[in-house]
């Protein structure tokens, strides 16, 4: 599971670069359109470009909060796995004392 959450970490990572690609191509003035097409083609793309921004944020919040999830998980299975161990050898002792 440990390994698990690894490679998720490793796809929040790349989500990262994508943010940080996303946030240098931005899209504004009249250099991408030219004069004539900027008025009209920049609010649409603009809206789009917003989207696209909040897609990525998001990408990365669920992707980073399953990746920790997964990791509490594998820690309560440790823990489960303990305490279970721990039992076992209590009862045990308490056997060999019967013996």
């Amino acid at each position: 599971m440990r390994e698990h959450a690894g490679r998720l970490e490793g796809v929040v990572d790349q989500i990262d670069v994508a943010k940080d690609a996303a946030t240098q191509a931005t899209i504004s003035g009249t250099t991408a359109y030219g004069i004539l097409c900027s008025p009209l083609l920049l609010p649409l793309m603009g809206s789009v470009e917003a989207m696209g921004h909040t897609a990525i944020s998001t990408a990365r919040t669920v992707v980073n909060a399953t990746a920790e999830g997964i990791v509490g998980m594998a820690d309560t299975y440790d823990a489960v796995e303990a305490a279970v161990i721990k039992g076992v050898e209590t009862i045990e002792k308490a056997l060999d004392g019967i013996r």
